[in-house]
């Protein structure tokens, strides 16, 4: 079952020059993602789907399935990790 992703209220975002920029509001951190990564953000912002940016990244990406999933999942874990997204049923949220 897919799990639902939100973007936390310290999180201010924006994107420059088709990359992804966030300003953590609660410690003054900035964070940047790279082409690919902007690619799953936005696809996460506007499908609100991990599967369907999974088919979006199946289409640029011609790697393994299994591949695809595992590095897409780590992505998401070092996102949670810096607080940039809040998964739904994590031992992370509040």
């Amino acid at each position: 079952m897919e799990k639902n992703i939100r973007i936390p209220k310290k999180l201010m975002a924006k994107k420059l020059e088709g990359e992804w920029v966030f300003l953590n509001l609660e410690n003054g951190e900035y964070y940047g993602l790279n082409q690919t990564g902007s690619l799953i953000w936005d696809s996460l912002l506007k499908n609100k789907s991990q599967e369907v940016a999974l088919e979006i990244l199946q289409k640029k990406f011609p790697v393994e399935r299994v591949r695809l999933e595992r590095e897409f999942q780590e992505f998401l874990s070092d996102l949670q990790r810096e607080g940039l997204i809040e998964i739904e049923g994590s031992l992370r949220e509040a």
